[in-house]
């Protein structure tokens, strides 16, 4: 059975869940956004993702829902305050 959660390689910003970042979509680097609610005025269930590795003005930026999950498997023991527990995400594209 294929594992549905890809690797979530960095989050540069964390608010009640990962809000930015870079984690696999398809196999291959995304930069990950959280796209801002302006009516709820907080942040939605949706992202933007980007691919690293398109020059810019290239590749396709996809909008779609996450479930992030902790990777037991690269878990190392305890951490120091401030850093996350290593993550994997599942991404839900919006059509």
């Amino acid at each position: 059975m294929n594992d549905p959660y890809e690797t979530v390689h960095n989050v540069d910003d964390y608010y009640d869940g990962p809000r930015e970042g870079v984690a696999d979509f398809h196999g291959s680097a995304h930069v990950f956004q959280c796209v801002w609610d302006e009516a709820a005025n907080n942040w939605s269930e949706r992202f933007t993702l980007s691919p690293v590795a398109a020059s810019k003005g290239e590749g396709k930026i996809v909008d779609a829902t996450a479930e992030f999950v902790v990777d037991k498997d690269r878990m190392t023991g305890d951490l120091p305050p401030g850093q996350l527990q290593p993550l994997r995400v599942r991404w839900r594209p919006i059509s």
